[in-house]
């Protein structure tokens, strides 16, 4: 399949970004689960595993070249710094990979957790971690994270880092022991008799979450992934092929590769022509398409217009500005990122939900208006044109009405050919993803965002169980990477009040002004409908009332002629009657069509109560600012982005089983 070109599509291809978690024993005095002896065969066990992802990632960008940008691939190590196997895994990292460091407590305490002094059993001491960390700052691409101190135990502080490598990696790598017996004794243990935040229990934890789980194994010089046992005893079970024979390509392949690719599936699915649409469309400056939005500020009380403009994307690149400046770190990488790599997708898929939200709706808001336009054309021939043959006037009736049907039969094969519904559905739901990554990306906790029904239905012909919105989503999250700095409660208070002053002031905003709007549209056209069907009662009783009038009143005498007056009034007024008694109803029928498919009522509705649920969160998220805590903080954001995702659902839910049809 060839792509378009990408200097001219709207949208920038993502990057090619791997993020390897790597977790491991610790040189500790009471333990000797790894020993100094060992660094040297670690160091190089560390180093092949990096050179095959390395070669594995660069064969994905190769194959996959038209749906990634042709920027080099980047490989990420995500690590905690402790002593032993973090610390060996960040000094034999290649020159070109960046790191991000999450420290799992202020470095000044972190740092008590080494020895003073070097020793064989302990060679990383507080001068090691003081001097590599002093490296990897200065190291450019490098990320560092501080968590909040845990206090006196140090323990919740590990687990949070080790549950931060899980969420924010692709795979795992882990140096274990692994000698039969201690896997044995691990494997038949509970979670909870783990110890907790150690080196088995994170493993154990990405085999939970599938997540590709690569041991490697110092005795046996292998890297080898385990996977969840089938024996209920047994938590691992363990691969006999050393995956950097090819099992670490393939797992890469399933992780970065775009859905509906994977080599022998036959010709190019449906997935990956809707990625390569995507990428290829470019950018509008306005749409014509303006019978919806002519229709809805009719009803609103609002001026119509015949074009509706679309802020250009060089505008649209300003208008985080205020947000991010209010942000913490707002001077750091991850703002920087937010700006150039995340603002400009979700404004590109915002701007195209837009294009083919006006041009859905505004089609079947067109279909029924003609629908009942032809019927009133289709009648006009009963009207006297004067001199003008009977029968011409009926075929230039008939022409006119076939002109009208034939606009409804373009006007939907269009929608369908150009998949406006499917494409407003889709972009709308991948832009208030995106959205949700602003504030999410801020405590590391983006890859957490809520997932719409539509970004977790894979198409028919899909190889696995992933959307291209969800991979585009993915895609993204990998590049805008963790936060620097300290998460302390002070960054977490600024973070809840960038929060609610920006994100939820904003969508209840939009949600009130939303409902109000939509309760009007509804009501007027409810209040219109009833109009036309009772004027069309009223010209039909008209119909019948004037004979009787006729007769009733005497003025028959003075006309001269009873009969002759009846069928004089007869003949005048029947084409009027048929005319109107068919087009009034035709047209309230159109637009009892376009409210019931429009569901204005359930849409006002749903709106206040996301207004009310926003304005919930607004009070429990001033409640946390009081506690201002890491754990706290990320457990309120995601409601935040769980309230504005359930909307979506909501919406998908209804739109989505609304296609571009036929009246009838």
């Amino acid at each position: 399949m060839t792509m378009g070109n990408q200097t001219q599509s709207l949208l920038t291809h993502p990057a090619l970004v791997t993020r390897v978690g790597c977790v491991g024993h610790r040189f500790t005095r009471d333990s000797a689960r790894l020993a100094s002896k060992e660094i040297p065969g670690l160091t190089s066990q560390l180093q092949d595993v990096y050179a095959a992802l390395e070669a594995a990632a660069a064969a994905i960008h190769h194959r996959h070249a038209s749906v990634f940008s042709p920027s080099v691939p980047v490989t990420r190590l995500v690590s905690s710094l402790a002593s032993g196997a973090d610390l060996v895994a960040q000094q034999a990292l290649p020159d070109a990979w960046p790191s991000e460091i999450i420290l799992p407590m202020p470095a000044a305490r972190f740092r008590l957790d080494f020895p003073v002094v070097a020793s064989e059993a302990e060679p990383h001491s507080r001068t090691v971690f003081d001097n590599e960390l002093e490296r990897l700052t200065a190291r450019p691409g490098t990320r560092i994270l501080t968590l909040p101190d845990p206090g006196s135990d140090p323990t919740p502080g590990y687990g949070s880092a080790s549950a931060m490598i899980l969420a924010n990696c692709d795979i795992l790598i882990a140096v274990w022991d692994g000698d039969e017996q201690n896997r044995a004794d691990c494997d038949g243990k509970p979670a909870a008799m783990l110890k907790p935040a150690g080196t088995a229990w994170t493993m154990r934890e990405a085999v939970r979450r599938s997540i590709p789980t690569v041991w490697l194994d110092l005795a046996s010089g292998k890297a080898r992934f385990v996977t969840a046992s089938a024996e209920p005893t047994r938590l691992f079970a363990v691969d006999e092929v050393d995956c950097r024979a090819g099992p670490l390509g393939e797992r890469l392949e399933d992780i970065l590769a775009p859905p509906g690719s994977m080599q022998g599936h036959g010709g190019t699915s449906n997935v990956l022509l809707q990625l390569d649409d995507a990428l290829n469309e470019t950018e509008r400056s306005g749409s014509r398409r303006f019978a919806y939005d002519a229709l809805v500020r009719l009803l609103s009380g609002r001026v119509p217009r015949l074009y509706i403009p679309f802020r250009p994307m060089s505008e649209r690149a300003h208008e985080w500005d205020d947000y991010l400046a209010s942000a913490p770190q707002a001077s750091g990488p991850l703002a920087q990122t937010l700006k150039e790599v995340l603002l400009p997708r979700f404004a590109a898929f915002d701007t195209l939900a837009q294009v083919y939200g006006h041009s859905y709706r505004s089609a079947y808001v067109a279909v029924f208006l003609l629908s009942a336009l032809a019927v009133f054309v289709g009648l006009l021939s009963l009207f006297d044109w004067g001199d003008a043959s009977p029968v011409a006037v009926k075929g230039w009736a008939a022409l006119g009405e076939l002109v009208l049907i034939s606009a409804i039969i373009l006007i939907v094969r269009s929608g369908r050919r150009r998949r406006s519904h499917q494409r407003w559905l889709d972009y709308r739901a991948l832009a208030e993803t995106l959205r949700h990554l602003r504030f999410l990306s801020m405590v590391g906790a983006a890859g957490a965002a809520p997932r719409t029904t539509r970004l977790e239905t894979p198409g028919p012909d899909s190889w696995r169980s992933e959307t291209w919105q969800l991979w585009y989503a993915r895609a993204t999250i990998r590049q805008l990477g963790l936060p620097t700095g300290d998460l302390s409660p002070e960054y977490c208070w600024q973070l809840l009040q960038q929060v609610r002053e920006g994100d939820l002031a904003e969508q209840a905003s939009y949600h009130r002004a939303n409902h109000h709007n939509l309760h009007q549209v509804h009501h007027r056209l409810h209040e219109f409908g009833d109009f036309l069907f009772g004027s069309t009662a009223g010209v039909l009783l008209a119909f019948f009332l004037v004979p009787w009038f006729i007769y009733a009143t005497g003025l028959a005498t003075w006309l001269g002629s009873t009969d002759a007056a009846v069928f004089a009034y007869l003949k005048w007024v029947k084409p009027y009657v048929t005319l109107l008694g068919a087009s009034l109803p035709a047209l309230g029928g159109a637009l009892a069509g376009i409210r019931v498919h429009g569901d204005f009522e359930g849409f006002a509705l749903r709106s206040e109560r996301t207004a009310g649920a926003i304005h919930s969160l607004t009070l429990e998220l001033l409640q946390e600012q009081g506690h201002a805590d890491l754990a706290g903080t990320t457990r309120v954001l995601q409601a935040c982005a769980r309230v504005m995702s359930d909307d979506i659902e909501a919406w998908e839910a209804l739109y989505g089983r609304k296609t571009l049809v036929f009246p009838a």
